[in-house]
Order: structure tokens, then sequence, then C-alpha cells
């Protein structure tokens, strides 16, 4: 196959899904493995396996979604896996039981409706969030936070790049006040800042990795939404913030309006659009009064 192929959208997701497990809330794009997870069970492995079957690395492009699966808890657990009894509320635009576009879940509605985001500490898996009414609604997603841990792995593996499942449900109206189609930005910053460089005498070269994204026959209803929306935001060089970890979104010790978004280390500063604060909760910006900002002296 390797031999006549120039290269394969590896799909890294929908491991789990309401349709089919219907008892059971868990995150259908785990990175890694957890605890709770068959060892087999996840991006990991599957990037893994392929490998080892022969498939070169730098043909894989490795699925990141762009929306989340849900489902209706029933019980007070809400640490995935978590018992459930079938699919989450469906989306207003994407109408589809156990299933939010992006757009969706990091919408208003969501964000001022008292929803709890959990982020796992260990990256394993992406974040998931819960309803405050019952019964409570559960749904795990990627975040651009997660999309860019996920791109730092795909350069890690020395993959051939990155695929979307699917590029209309990014936030490609700047509804949720991060900048238009966050998560994408988000892939195509971190793979494209890794140019390696050789410095040596004799020659130089750099390496892009791709970034593909492969979307859907169906149609996806889009928001109508007529408001006016604020500016995207825009990426500066990067400059003196030294980035608590590697990888992942930081605010701004000087100002509140913007955050610095870190890969392998190397701190970005990204401006919120006008208006908005960054929101080191959430992971993105934010209208003020739903921050809580504290300029460093």
């Amino acid at each position: 196959m390797s031999q006549n192929l120039n290269f394969i959208n590896l799909m890294t997701y929908d491991f789990h899904g309401a349709s089919w497990e219907p008892t059971v809330a868990d995150h259908h794009s785990p990175l890694r493995k957890r605890p709770t997870d068959p060892s087999n069970f996840n991006s990991d492995f599957a990037v893994n396996y392929w490998i080892t079957k022969g498939m070169p690395a730098s043909k894989i492009n490795m699925g990141i979604p762009v929306y989340g699966m849900s489902w209706k808890l029933s019980s007070t657990t809400i640490a995935p896996p978590a018992p459930a009894s079938g699919a989450g509320v469906a989306g207003p635009y994407t109408v589809t039981p156990g299933f939010m576009a992006y757009y969706e879940i990091c919408s208003a509605d969501v964000r001022s409706n008292g929803w709890q985001v959990v982020q796992d500490p260990t990256q394993a898996i992406g974040p998931y969030a819960v309803s405050p009414t019952s019964p409570k609604t559960w749904v795990g997603y990627d975040d651009p936070a997660m999309a860019i841990v996920k791109s730092n792995y795909i350069l890690s593996k020395g993959l051939g790049g990155g695929m979307v499942w699917d590029i209309s449900m990014d936030d490609f109206r700047n509804t949720c006040l991060a900048g238009t189609n966050p998560i994408l930005t988000g892939i195509s910053n971190t793979l494209n800042a890794s140019l390696t460089i050789s410095t040596t005498s004799s020659s130089l070269s750099t390496i892009k990795p791709a970034v593909t994204t492969t979307k859907p026959a169906s149609t996806t209803i889009k928001p109508a939404s007529t408001t006016t929306k604020p500016a995207s935001t825009t990426t500066k060089s990067p400059g003196t913030f030294v980035c608590p970890s590697p990888n992942g979104l930081f605010p701004d010790p000087a100002s509140c309006a913007s955050f610095y978004n870190c890969g392998h280390g190397i701190a970005y500063l990204t401006q919120c659009s006008a208006g908005t604060y960054f929101n080191p909760t959430m992971l993105y910006c934010d209208w003020p009064y739903n921050v809580n900002c504290v300029i460093s002296g």
C-alpha cells in the first residue's frame, strides 16, 4: 500500500460515540492511553501500528476532530468513562443528537450558561464540558490548545502532517472570540513554525510538514448569526516570555488582551480580538466581564 499512495489520512477519532456506546460517556479522540483504557484504543497506538506495519511515518496524516461527541449522564460522575443513558442533546445548527460542532461547543450560550469545562492535566485527552441542567449533557472535544498538543505530537513522530474532520465545524465566524478558525490556525501555526534549518557549511535545508484537510460530502448547516464580530487575532514574533511548559496557551503577564501560544518551548505573543480578554480558565479570548485579569507589576 505504501508504494502506491502518496499519503493516508488516519482517522484518529470516533474511538467512542453514543450511537454505539450509549451507556458510557468518554472522549472520542484520546491521544494517549489512560489508566482506564485498553492499550490499543488511542491515537498514539494507531499511529505506531501503521508505522510498524510498514507505512512510512512521512506518509501518515493524523486526524484531529473539529467536533465533539455528547451523552446524557445517568449519574453524578462526570470523569470519563462516565455512566450515560444515550446521546446528548443535538446542537442548534448540526441538529444531530450525540454530536456538536466546535463552534457550538464554544458558543456564547455554552460559555454564559454555567457549563463546567474540565481539562486533562496529562493531555492524554482533550477537554470535556458538562451542562448544569439535568439530565446533564457531557461532551468531549478537542479545543485549540489540544490541537496544538496533537500538532506537536505529529512533529515528534515525524508524520507527514495533520488532517481535520472537518473544516466547516471550526469557528469560521469568530463567534467564540478566539479568532477565525482557531483550531485550524493552531494546527497550521504549530506545524509551519517547525521549519528545521540546517546550519552546516555545506547546505541549508528546510522541512515543512503538510497540513491536509478533509471535508465530508454531506452538508453541514452553518450558523445564521449576522452579529458583527471583533477582528481576528494576529500572531506576532516570539518574545522574551518563558513558557511554563513546552506547549500550551498562557496569559500575558503584561496585558489582559493578549496571550502566549507556546510550541516546543517557543513563545508566540497573540493578540485577542478588540474588546476581549484572554480567559486563562477557558483558554480562549472572552468578554472582559467573564475574566478575572490581574496584571503583574
